[in-house]
């Protein structure tokens, strides 16, 4: 009884967490208003599930509540393919600046619909109340087996969510010439937090459907599945707090890498010599690389060329992406700066030649000549 009531403390209280950060993001919504209401709806809607979860399987389960223990389990079968799709439509707006549309908000509920009516006309009130119920003789192994496909559903959104990020990280190096790492490895270890969680509760489940399949005796594994059920909602607790921490501190002016529909042409293949000449010339004469916040944009229009063509020439030409092409003439300058400026610290000559941070400039510089700034300098006194 005691285990019980510590897991559904801990359960609801993540729930508040994500009530608390739902009610800062809709009166702060930051910059990008879409993001920050889809998150908000995500944990709100996260709230209610975990609330849903403590009633229905601690309480109403073992109280011959049986009408209201179907309704809260197809609600909750409702609630976990929602909660899916909100947090992918989420990553869509925060990363891309992209809302899905009405044809594919259709087109993803309708599979989780299906399999929830599915349920519902399959599934009788004594097969639901028997599978959930670890003390039964028999328990319906088809009811687990729907059950998982729901959480597989959940699984697949947080790949969805993933490749979003990976993708939003290879853009940033394509476009930006110091991107924020801080904010999108923030991100990306949430993501992935709620990607284990949701994987975790995937393999419950197919658990408890081989121990209804071979008719195990469920008590005798007790301590395995309430060590199991306490670890997932300990990552889920470490995920809100920490979409609390990001949302604060990030998730408000978080910079969406829209592709724009030039860069949704086909790819050009051939390298321009004019450009390449510009560019040097440019590179060489001005040195744009200095300013922290350049874009592949801002030097696209210092040569008069259109973006895509300098992002080709930079990336057929000189082998690399954008951020990789400013960080090895930082780096070059910043080796003139090292050995002519013996005075000068290591975080002066990073902010001169156009790094944001000492850290961004010591893993950019150990890359480039693999020795730390102060090692270099050390090394050429």
């Amino acid at each position: 009884m005691g285990f019980i009531l510590a897991r559904d403390m801990l359960v609801l209280f993540s729930g508040f967490l994500g009530v608390l950060l739902a009610a800062y993001l809709l009166n702060h919504p930051g910059d990008n208003r879409r993001a920050s209401q889809l998150l908000a709806s995500f944990l709100l809607l996260q709230a209610f599930a975990q609330v849903v979860s403590v009633v229905l399987y601690h309480h109403l389960l073992f109280m011959g509540m049986e009408t209201a223990v179907r309704a809260l389990f197809y609600l909750e079968c409702l609630l976990l393919l929602l909660e899916g799709l909100l947090l992918y439509a989420y990553c869509q707006a925060l990363l891309l600046n992209h809302s899905l549309s009405f044809g594919h908000w259709c087109k993803h509920l309708g599979v989780g619909l299906g399999l929830v009516g599915f349920c519902v006309a399959i599934f009788t009130q004594t097969d639901i109340l028997a599978y959930f119920n670890p003390a039964a003789d028999s328990r319906p192994w088809e009811v687990g087996l729907t059950y998982s496909l729901l959480h597989l559903l959940r699984v697949y959104y947080g790949w969805l969510c993933l490749k979003l990020v990976t993708r939003y990280q290879q853009r940033a190096q394509d476009l930006l010439s110091n991107p924020n790492s801080k904010n999108t490895s923030w991100l990306f270890t949430l993501i992935k937090g709620s990607f284990a969680y949701r994987l975790g509760w995937f393999f419950f489940n197919l658990y408890f459907t081989a121990a209804a399949f071979y008719n195990w005796h469920m008590p005798d594994y007790s301590w395995f599945v309430g060590g199991g059920m306490i670890l997932l909602d300990l990552t889920w607790l470490g995920v809100h707090i920490g979409l609390l921490y990001f949302g604060f501190k990030y998730s408000g002016r978080f910079l969406s890498l829209e592709p724009s529909i030039a860069e949704k042409g086909a790819r050009i293949v051939t390298v321009d010599p004019v450009v390449i000449s510009k560019l040097e010339a440019i590179m060489l004469t001005e040195k744009p690389y200095t300013n922290p916040d350049l874009k592949l944009d801002d030097l696209a229009a210092m040569i008069a060329e259109p973006g895509r063509e300098l992002s080709s020439v930079i990336n057929l030409h000189y082998n690399t992406n954008f951020c990789e092409f400013i960080n090895r003439h930082r780096i070059l300058l910043a080796k003139e700066m090292l050995l002519a400026k013996g005075r000068a610290s290591v975080l002066d000559i990073a902010h001169e030649v156009g790094f944001n941070s000492k850290s961004a400039f010591n893993r950019a510089f150990k890359a480039v000549t693999g020795l730390t700034p102060l090692k270099f300098k050390n090394q050429n006194i």
